[in-house]
């Protein structure tokens, strides 16, 4: 049976600021969605990548059914993009079918149908995780352009996800934040701090990715403050407080308040901060970039 497959993703800078049209950087994850041919009748989410995907003229399959498992421990989401991996991962089924190949040349018509469907389903959204999903590795994205590779990370560092073990609802936490009067103004600093992080990579420097992930974390806690949520909750101070201890710095990935965070430090301080969070009881997720985004698995 041919399954299509999607990666998770993990934004590294630039939430909320994304939404009103600056870049951000997002990375794609190494937890998968698979859709297959199925004979029962398809989610609601599914529905909407195949009433997107025959608006353009391709032949859809009865049903489609994604398994999305792997975002999930104990029963509880981590906040890896697991709608959007669904989406797109069925988007590239349809499209595989379809077309014949899931490959550079059909892939932007994958991100269109994913892309357009999860925002219907949704109801907004800035599409960065459905991206993600899609192209794979390390993204530039905004709502004003293509999807474009990032600069890889620095090389000193190191890259860790840390489970805050407790979810979030995401759209509560960006309603609030777009009610704000002065929300572009809340926003600039989070649009300065992934603007920093770009050049950071691109330069490969260090310190310089890490003084932009402790500007974004700030932006953050001041943004949740003035919209009356915890964008930056007590586990994610306390993970940012830990590395920057082992000399790297961190912040919380997606909206906040609860999910996953991303802490970046010197490799040769990787282990030892590990297992200071561990001991903290704040877990390292096995989780890596990865490179690949939506294939076909035979």
């Amino acid at each position: 049976m041919t399954t299509a497959s999607a990666p998770g993703k993990l934004v590294l800078c630039g939430e909320y600021a994304v939404l009103e049209g600056h870049a951000a950087v997002v990375a794609a994850v190494d937890v998968r969605a698979r859709a297959a041919i199925a004979a029962a009748p398809s989610a609601p989410l599914v529905a909407a990548v195949c009433a997107a995907a025959r608006s353009r003229g391709l032949v859809v399959p009865a049903a489609i059914a994604v398994d999305t498992a792997a975002f999930s421990a104990g029963g509880r989401k981590l906040g890896l993009g697991s709608s959007a991996a669904a989406a797109v991962a069925a988007a590239g089924l349809i499209v595989h079918g379809a077309r014949g190949a899931l490959d550079a040349g059909t892939r932007e018509l994958t991100w269109q149908i994913a892309r357009d469907a999860h925002r219907a389903f949704q109801g907004g959204g800035s599409g960065i995780d459905v991206a993600a999903a899609c192209y794979g590795g390390l993204l530039r994205f905004s709502t004003a352009e293509q999807p474009t590779a990032a600069p890889p990370l620095p090389g000193a560092l190191e890259l860790l996800v840390v489970d805050t073990l407790s979810s979030t609802s995401t759209q509560g936490f960006v309603d609030r934040v777009l009610a704000l009067p002065d929300r572009d103004r809340r926003l600039a600093p989070l649009a300065h701090a992934a603007l920093a992080f770009m050049d950071a990579c691109a330069a490969d420097d260090a310190d310089a990715l890490l003084a932009a992930v402790e500007q974004a974390c700030s932006g953050m806690g001041e943004l949740g403050a003035a919209a009356g949520v915890d964008v930056v909750s007590a586990a994610h101070a306390r993970i940012a407080t830990l590395a920057s201890a082992h000399g790297g710095a961190a912040k919380p990935s997606g909206a906040g308040g609860g999910d996953v965070a991303v802490a970046f430090v010197p490799r040769e301080r990787r282990a030892a901060l590990a297992s200071t969070l561990a001991q903290a009881g704040l877990p390292v997720l096995p989780l890596h970039v990865d490179e690949r985004g939506v294939m076909i698995e035979d």
